[in-house]
């Protein structure tokens, strides 16, 4: 049998691929990209609860909690966590559910 490899990136994160408080793992550098409403910063993440994979375009409060919490270097955000906040917000006239990132730090174990 001929394995056909993947050709498209992964798909972007969603409110309805999460619960409240998911965890999610950043696999990837974070990188900066052009969007239809200027940049943007992009993170690749893993969902741990479902192990699927997503691109993540931060809003600006999640991306400005992980520069205080990590860096602003997006080298230094591979392998971090973030734990999924879900919130109802009116968006340009349309109430929709928006994605807060806050950055987790698994407990020690004992």
């Amino acid at each position: 049998m001929v394995q056909i490899p993947k050709r498209g990136k992964d798909p972007f994160l969603k409110a309805h691929h999460v619960e409240n408080d998911d965890l999610v793992v950043v696999t990837a550098p974070a990188y900066v990209q052009e969007g239809d409403f200027g940049e943007r910063t992009v993170v690749d993440v893993t969902v741990k609860r479902t192990g699927e994979a997503y691109r993540w375009s931060l809003n600006g409060t999640t991306n400005d909690r992980c520069l205080e919490a990590w860096s602003s270097d997006g080298d230094l955000w591979e392998n971090k966590v973030l734990k999924i906040q879900k919130a109802k917000q009116i968006i340009r006239g349309e109430e929709k559910s928006v994605l807060y990132g806050v950055p987790y730090k698994e407990p020690a174990l004992v």
